[in-house]
């Protein structure tokens, strides 16, 4: 279970939208419908893309109800006991009756009996704003801030250092903040809201080795600029070649992006499909599928959706796992499953969280994708790659980590950068 918090399900928390997977959740309802059934029973709660239903459903059946009638999702029926299905992620649903308020336990009687293991829902897998903070989490708060070294923090030209205003932040949140792990981004609002830094001060952070984007290519610029005709006309420049014969994978490979890029939209917006709202899956597969393209070049380089968990994060959250001894050997932690991961390796360079429909800045949706969820495993992320540096100063400092955020049409980019080994700045 998760370290952080003390209830890993909540039932009136928000979903976090990325993946698709039932929740269990221990019911203390009396059952006298079912006279072969315990008086305490697992019951579900829903974790479908952007929604969470705010009630339990009573039975597996009540479950795959809501999913079919609200979520359009037929599940199938499974004779090990466990209904599966597939989309984003993976979807599971547990369909046995067993007496417990241990999800762990009800885990490994799943495994056990079952032959199949359930990935039980961690608290950072879905809102925090609906947790308080516990004191085991303001103890591992204090123990990091207690260990930096007071000559190594970022004193800023006003005289106010920064690792003590993110504690200082920290300490009065009641709820989770990325400043609990080091991360400051310079647009949340509440430093300035809080009076723990001043726009003036924000700037200065901001343009300290700034993450700026290189330059598109005047050959690929001078491309995209002649993109801007009717489809009839676009499909008539695809006849020919927009790079030099013969095709230079190293030297044309952006325009040949572009080009593909292109010619996936002219049909999505031919066929009206960009006038319609559709699941986030649809806008995975069919729109941001470009992203997945996008790092062809780099030799290595493999983009992974859904079906994998975050190395790095996995390497966080089990740093302090042992081999059993006077104690049993604690139950290995899956990092996060993002809806993309961009991994070389076991190095992870970026991330995507993605949802069906674009609210605007101010979505409730977007705000937890953009300002916690993605920062915190960009960090991980980051401190892996710092790991991989042997956490020299001069090559740490210029590595970045980047994220995307899909909201239906539309995308976001963030990035992280390190500074000075302890705190990670958000652009």
């Amino acid at each position: 279970m998760n370290q952080d918090t003390e209830n890993p399900v909540s039932n009136d928390a928000t979903a976090s939208g990325s993946s698709i997977a039932a929740g269990l959740i221990p019911s203390t309802e009396t059952t006298t419908s079912d006279k072969s059934a315990p008086s305490q029973v697992i019951s579900f709660t829903c974790f479908v893309a952007d929604c969470r239903s705010g009630k339990q459903l009573k039975n597996r059946k009540a479950l795959k109800r809501h999913l079919r009638q609200v979520h359009k999702l037929d599940i199938p029926a499974d004779p090990t006991g466990v209904a599966i299905a597939y989309g984003p992620g993976d979807c599971i649903f547990p369909n046995c009756r067993f007496p417990t308020e241990n999800a762990e336990v009800y885990q490994t009687h799943l495994h056990n009996e079952h032959y199949y293991a359930l990935e039980v829902w961690e608290e950072e897998n879905v809102s925090s704003s609906s947790h308080n903070l516990d004191e085991g989490f303001f103890q591992r708060f204090d123990a990091a801030f207690e260990k930096m070294i007071s000559e190594e923090k970022w004193t800023l030209t006003t005289g106010k250092v920064v690792e003590d205003e993110l504690y200082k932040l920290g300490k009065r949140c009641k709820f989770e903040h990325p400043c609990h792990s080091w991360i400051l981004d310079t647009a949340d609002e509440n430093y300035t809201l809080e009076g723990h830094f001043t726009k003036e001060e924000l700037k200065e952070i901001d343009a300290y080795k700034p993450a700026t984007l290189p330059d598109i290519p005047d050959d690929v610029a001078e491309y995209m600029r002649t993109l801007n005709a009717t489809t009839n006309e676009l499909r008539k420049q695809c006849l020919n070649c927009p790079w030099n014969e013969p095709f230079n994978r190293d030297q044309d490979f952006d325009v040949d992006w572009v080009f593909g890029t292109m010619l996936m939209m002219i049909r999505e917006y031919e066929s009206g499909n960009l006038e319609t709202p559709h699941h986030e899956l649809w806008y995975m597969l069919r729109i941001w599928c470009m992203v997945d393209r996008l790092f062809d070049n780099v030799p290595g380089m493999e983009t992974v959706r859904g079906e994998s968990a975050s190395i790095s994060t996995a390497m966080r959250k089990n740093e302090n796992r042992i081999i059993s001894s006077v104690t049993k050997m604690k139950r290995k932690v899956m990092g996060r499953r993002g809806d993309l991961l961009l991994q070389k390796g076991v190095a992870e360079y970026g991330c995507a969280e993605a949802g069906a429909k674009y609210e605007g800045l101010k979505g409730s949706k977007r705000m937890l994708d953009s300002g916690l969820k993605a920062p915190k495993m960009l960090k991980d992320m980051m401190n892996n790659l710092a790991f991989m540096c042997e956490n020299e100063e001069d090559r740490v400092v210029n590595l970045r980590t980047v994220g995307y955020i899909h909201s239906g049409r539309i995308v976001f980019v963030k990035s992280l950068k390190e500074l000075h080994l302890k705190v990670d700045i958000l652009h």
